[in-house]
């Protein structure tokens, strides 16, 4: 997605923004920092690689599975209805052009790529809250 689709989606998710102005910029500046939130989990993964090897020789490359980690982040951050990132993962991968990459999966297979798809999306979105100085001040002020 986009960089401005994703935050337009993103205010569409999570508005109306307050009517007050100081309430409305703070609302602004959430949605622009959740925005970067998919940018930084690429860049994440690019740069520090993964904690398991075997989802990168299951989709080929590190790019690949950057790629997924984000449309599964972003379509978690766009659900107002905050299921669980395993069930967006889940239903993501059955979707095109994932399900071209795990067709060829037992179910075993398929079930144990989610479940380690889901730990290491939780597990960098922990690392990115951890070590980004803008995420973790505003989420702990």
């Amino acid at each position: 997605m986009v960089p401005n689709e994703f935050l337009e989606e993103l205010r569409g998710t999570w508005g109306p923004p307050a009517k007050d102005p100081e309430h409305r910029a703070i609302w602004e500046e959430s949605m622009k920092l959740l925005s970067q939130v998919p940018e930084l989990l690429a860049e994440a993964i690019q740069r520090d690689g993964t904690n398991f090897d075997s989802l990168v020789m299951d989709l080929g490359s590190v790019k690949i599975l950057a790629e997924l980690e984000v449309d599964c982040v972003e379509r978690y951050l766009c659900r107002r209805d905050t299921d669980p990132l395993q069930e967006i993962i889940d239903e993501l991968t059955e979707l095109p052009p994932w399900n071209g990459k795990l067709q060829g999966f037992s179910s075993v297979k398929k079930s144990r790529f989610r479940q380690r798809l889901g730990e290491e999306i939780a597990n960098k979105l922990l690392f990115l809250l951890i070590t980004n100085s803008r995420l973790k001040e505003w989420f702990f002020p």
